[in-house]
């Protein structure tokens, strides 16, 4: 399927809101790939892509998930909206994107995985930074992005688990798995 598909399924699909964090992902993604010398039409669709699961609501997300038989920890059973990337990779997939590292970053963008590749780094860092987002630290993390993707990762995951410990939230345990292997 061609980008320009996936981008009128974006607008088709989600919220103004989403749409302008999928096109602020996708700007930043293009930007840190070109930076990391990483293929930034790959960005590019990993950015539109990344997101178009994650406005179903919760019930969906789990009965979707059974239906494709996706593993689930018991972290995403309590909390079904991790489930949107490994849920939008499937889709993907389905529907013709084979592009191995494409579907990898749209499946690991919101808990990341010791090993991910470097497309999927960019995506998760860009996730976390992109001009809409805003909270405690984030301009820091901008700046880090720059200083290393491995560095990014880990600086990303450090604010993500502070935030999820501080404020009494369930962990996935492959997202400590990923901290400890970036470190």
């Amino acid at each position: 399927m061609p980008e320009k598909d996936w981008m009128a399924f974006m607008q088709e699909t989600l919220s103004p809101e989403r749409i302008k964090h999928s096109l602020g992902v996708v700007d930043v993604a293009v930007s840190l790939a070109e930076f990391y010398d990483e293929d930034p039409a790959h960005a590019r669709l990993a950015g539109i892509t990344h997101d178009l699961a994650r406005e179903m609501r919760p019930a969906d997300m789990l009965a979707e998930a059974l239906t494709r038989k996706l593993p689930m920890e018991r972290v995403e059973r309590q909390a079904p909206i991790l489930l949107h990337g490994p849920i939008e990779a499937s889709r993907l997939a389905e529907d013709g994107l084979h592009d191995p590292d494409i579907l990898q970053a749209v499946r690991l963008h919101t808990t990341g995985a010791p090993g991910m590749g470097k497309l999927a780094q960019i995506i998760f860092v860009a996730d976390a930074i992109e001009p809409g987002r805003e909270y405690p630290g984030v301009e820091e993390l901008r700046e880090v992005s720059r200083q290393g993707l491995r560095t990014a990762v880990a600086t990303c995951l450090k604010s993500q688990l502070t935030h999820l410990i501080a404020t009494g939230q369930l962990i996935h345990p492959r997202s400590l798995a990923t901290y400890n292997s970036f470190i």
